[in-house]
């Protein structure tokens, strides 16, 4: 990210997906964002200090109820999905947006910034649109 410009807070759910080590590999080498920390369980995602969590739909402990929290918090939720039935269980879930699995690290960070702009403001998505409007 250009310098002056705030890079986003994150925390990642544990994954056993690549697209979780190639952003950590990315943000350490290239910046982007600041990882704040890894969350295991839903607890750490409402104790630890972020604007964005990146989760993906393997992610155990995310649930609505999670979600809402989070955004009552003027936190969001980034969710990386496998398939077809991963985004819509995402999108069920009231996750401010989605993106592919396959997505470049450039997009994936790209979402966690607008995502990011928009916690600063407050602004939260209408809920279920997985920030698409297409569920």
């Amino acid at each position: 990210m250009t310098r002056g410009v705030l890079e986003p807070v994150i925390a990642i759910a544990a994954s056993p997906r690549d697209w979780a080590p190639r952003l950590r590999r990315h943000v350490a080498g290239h910046g982007g964002a600041r990882i704040r920390a890894t969350v295991l369980h839903d607890d750490d995602a409402r104790e630890e200090s972020f604007e964005v969590l990146v989760v993906d739909d393997t992610t155990s402990f995310l649930t609505q109820r999670l979600v809402l929290e989070l955004h009552d918090q003027g936190r969001r939720v980034l969710g990386v999905y496998e398939d077809l039935t991963g985004r819509r269980q995402l999108i069920a879930l009231g996750v401010d947006h989605v993106v592919e699995r396959t997505v470049s690290i450039q997009e994936l960070l790209a979402a966690v910034s607008k995502l990011a702009a928009g916690a600063r403001r407050h602004e939260c998505p209408p809920p279920g649109t997985g920030g698409e409007g297409k569920p």
